[in-house]
């Protein structure tokens, strides 16, 4: 309720005086009669004689193929909300407010309504709906959308892609289908080759790589992708370019072949040599010759020249019979032989290493009848073997023998006890037959 008009711009208020109220709009008396408040003797105001209440809209009319729902009364200010059974679409709005029209109260707007519709169409992998039917949200019994091939792709085949709500509220299929565009076949690659992983339609790839000894510049793998109207590879065709290596390692005391060049490819040597200033002074210790490999690196350090000079030998009772020399140096060899009566222990090669040593150790000479045993046995030697054997079989052939002239004394025993025993029997049976005789007489 609010002041009536009459009292809203007064400021004074004597004891005794009395206001009257009216209802706020969308409101009405909670019963006959006036709102009456009065000033008192101790300066305040009296309770109102009576109150007021929301006014009430009308019930809400029902809804064909669709429900209405009080979200919570009828009365001014609420709400109420309509819906449309599947396969109905609403038209209009889907909520309506009770609200003041005049001394009443209303719904707002109009009554909405359910007419037989689709839902939006479903979204495709292939294809989209045109942009004429992106915005609708109604889509009536028996009305068509058309669809176009989404970006890298193109139609199957010629036509147009239609598709219309059914009686049933679906949508029908969609008359053709769209299929993904095909980039160009890739071009070679020099010096490499190029993998289609899959296969050239619109979101493939393709993957380069080059051969032993170069290197790819550039990207790697190459994207089937939208340009426009078209679909083309991604970034620019990369290439394989040859690997390099720096200079070698120069060595002391030598050089190397190509010592002019900046750079050396792949695969390619260079050839190091000792300094001949010196006649026979260094060796080259280690190969001669180094490659540039696959990683940019040459494949191994570079060998050495060195001053190698190894004692001269001397073994005893031994000749040399190859290498002879009065100085020896890197990989200088010398063969021995025994002298008349003795024997070789050792390798009867030697020859001279980068540690300035011989290797092996020196050859030993023995006299034949005192050749020491070796150090460490290999094995039992064939004539230890033989005499093994020669004494188990002559320890079988003495088992035997007395094994068979322990069964030939056996034997005997029983012939004796045998013979013993018949002789027992005929000296008792003729004493009893002599028995018998005397008895007779």
């Amino acid at each position: 309720m609010q002041l009536d008009a009459t009292f809203i711009n007064k400021n004074y208020f004597p004891i005794n005086s009395t206001v009257t109220f009216v209802c706020r709009p969308g409101h009405t008396l909670s019963k006959f009669g006036q709102l009456i408040s009065t000033c008192q003797e101790n300066g305040t105001w009296s309770s109102v004689s009576g109150s007021c209440k929301k006014k009430s809209c009308p019930n809400p009319e029902s809804l064909d193929n669709g429900r209405v729902e009080i979200l919570t009364d009828i009365l001014f200010g609420s709400q109420i909300e309509y819906s449309c059974e599947e396969g109905y679409t609403l038209i209009g709005d889907s909520k309506r407010l009770c609200e003041i029209a005049g001394n009443k109260v209303v719904w707002s707007g109009d009554v909405p309504v359910c007419k037989g519709s689709c839902n939006a169409p479903q979204q495709f992998l292939t294809m989209q709906l045109n942009a004429t039917f992106i915005n609708k949200n109604y889509f009536p019994i028996n009305s068509t959308v058309t669809f176009v091939c989404r970006p890298g792709h193109t139609l199957s085949k010629f036509g147009q892609l239609i598709s219309t709500c059914q009686e049933n509220g679906t949508w029908s299929s969609v008359s053709g289908s769209c299929k993904k565009k095909s980039c160009p076949n890739p071009e070679s690659l020099d010096n490499g080759r190029v993998e289609i992983l899959t296969d050239i339609l619109f979101g493939s790839q393709i993957e380069y790589s080059c051969e032993e000894g170069y290197t790819l510049i550039g990207d790697s793998k190459r994207l089937c992708e939208i340009a426009g109207n078209k679909v083309v590879w991604s970034g620019d065709v990369p290439v394989c370019k040859v690997i390099t290596c720096v200079p070698p390692p120069n060595i002391q005391n030598g050089e190397h072949s190509d010592a002019d060049k900046d750079l050396f490819s792949y695969g390619e040597t260079v050839t190091y040599r000792c300094d001949s200033s010196v006649r026979d002074r260094f060796s080259l210790i280690g190969s001669n010759t180094i490659f540039c490999d696959k990683d940019g690196q040459w494949n191994t350090m570079p060998p050495q020249c060195k001053e190698v000079r190894c004692e001269i030998p001397q073994v005893d009772n031994a000749v040399p019979i190859s290498g002879f020399g009065r100085s020896y140096t890197y990989r200088d060899t010398i063969i021995f032989e025994c002298e008349k009566g003795y024997i070789l222990q050792n390798n009867n090669k030697i020859t001279c290493e980068a540690d300035n040593n011989w290797s092996p150790a020196l050859p030993v000479c023995y006299k034949e009848a005192s050749v020491p045993p070796k150090e460490e046995s290999q094995g039992l030697g064939p004539g230890i073997i033989f005499l093994i054997v020669i004494t188990i079989v002559i320890a079988l052939v003495i088992i035997t023998i007395i094994i068979y002239r322990q069964k030939n004394r056996k034997k005997g025993k029983s012939a004796t006890i045998s013979v013993d025993y018949k002789a027992s029997s005929k000296q008792e049976n003729h004493s009893e037959e002599s028995r018998y005789m005397v008895s007779e007489n």
